[in-house]
């Protein structure tokens, strides 16, 4: 039964610029009262040993492990999914839509969260693009994948057909998270990044090498000793569609 989903036009103003006006009351019809409890939202919030934000954050983590990471468009956001991701009739869907129930829990006004719509520091939904609207960035991630979302990025000499070959990465136009208290907070990833560059695994140069067109220059930003990969150092992936999209990192392309 819908208990978030169905007082939609109310909760978004909490998710808007200026939520911070809102009375932080919403009136719940007494037929519904009841339902919260059964949502996803209500477990997390009666999970929770503390109001503070780290304490949601690890919370919120634990209650939404089978929550899969879904970057596709039937996994794209919209406000009405991240309602039914808190209601717990969405399982799946993109950065944006699992990270936007983190921060509702966190702004909705009891019973749909704690409140703290005007504290201050203020959370908000944070977009990190690298700056680079063609090709974005590159970050680590575990060759098992993360919240069933496997790596998208083909070792330079691994099989196409065999996900265990891929190289520990994957390719984003943007990825988001949320601001809160100077930090970035990832639900996605469950990870909380002190600064951007924390993300970031590569990011593009805007080069390419002139030895091979479908070559992109690269530079590590957050390195992998073990694997040889040093920070500022210069490396390339290549776009090789026979593989399914990119490949890489090559130390040099001749």
């Amino acid at each position: 039964m819908p208990f978030y989903t169905k007082y939609q036009a109310q909760l978004e103003r909490y998710f808007g610029e200026f939520s911070e006006v809102q009375s932080g009351v919403i009136a719940v019809a007494e037929e519904d009262a009841a339902l919260a409890a059964g949502t996803l939202g209500g477990r997390v919030l009666a999970a929770l040993a503390g109001n503070t934000f780290q304490q949601l954050f690890a919370t919120f983590n634990a209650q939404t492990g089978a929550f899969v990471w879904n970057p596709a468009a039937s996994g794209s956001y919209t406000f009405g999914r991240v309602l039914e991701a808190l209601d717990g009739v969405r399982t799946s869907g993109e950065c944006k839509i699992i990270a936007g129930a983190l921060l509702g829990l966190w702004v909705f006004p009891p019973p749909f969260g704690l409140g703290q719509h005007a504290s201050s520091p203020k959370a908000s939904l944070y977009k990190f693009e690298n700056y680079d609207s063609n090709e974005g960035f590159i970050s680590h991630h575990p060759v098992g994948g993360v919240r069933g979302l496997r790596p998208n990025i083909m070792h330079p000499l691994g099989n196409a057909q065999d996900l265990n070959t891929r190289a520990p990465l994957y390719q984003w136009g943007d990825h988001k998270t949320v601001f809160y208290s100077g930090r970035l907070w990832d639900p996605s990833y469950q990870q909380i990044w002190n600064h951007e560059r924390d993300m970031v695994a590569f990011q593009f140069t805007g080069l390419r090498s002139p030895a091979d067109r479908d070559a992109y220059e690269v530079r590590v930003v957050t390195g992998d000793a073990a694997k040889g990969w040093l920070a500022g150092q210069l490396m390339f992936m290549r776009m090789d569609l026979a593989a399914g999209g990119w490949k890489g990192p090559y130390r040099a392309i001749g």
